[in-house]
């Protein structure tokens, strides 16, 4: 069995978005989501690149497709650093997904919704 990716190993952007006054990066192993686990982190940085503390973050996904709904939601975890989350997120189809990402704590609360593609 594969030993999972390091914090380090998840370096390529996946997605850079940003959300008031912070910018959020969705970083993986490559610049596209695949089809089933993925393994993420997610690092909040404020306009002078610092790393900041937003409390929680969030990343669902959806594919609306008719008679069948698809939804993938990332379980993440917030590291001993600040503004740096690392979790899985599992899509189950390729194509576009509707991504809808958040923060709330001690920053107040933001969110933005975009689009990430999955690879096949």
């Amino acid at each position: 069995m594969a030993s999972a990716p390091t914090p380090a190993s998840l370096a390529t952007p996946v997605l850079t978005e940003q959300i008031g006054d912070n910018r959020i990066e969705v970083l993986g192993k490559d610049a596209r989501l695949k089809v089933g686990s993925n393994s993420i982190r997610i690092e909040v940085r404020d306009v002078s690149g610092r790393p900041v503390d937003v409390g929680q973050v969030s990343l669902r996904m959806h594919m609306d497709m008719p008679g069948m709904p698809m939804q993938a939601d990332a379980v993440l975890q917030k590291s001993d650093k600040p503004g740096v989350y690392t979790g899985t997120i599992n899509p189950g189809m390729g194509g576009d997904w509707t991504a809808h990402i958040m923060y709330d704590g001690p920053k107040g609360r933001d969110g933005k919704t975009t689009t990430i593609t999955v690879n096949p």
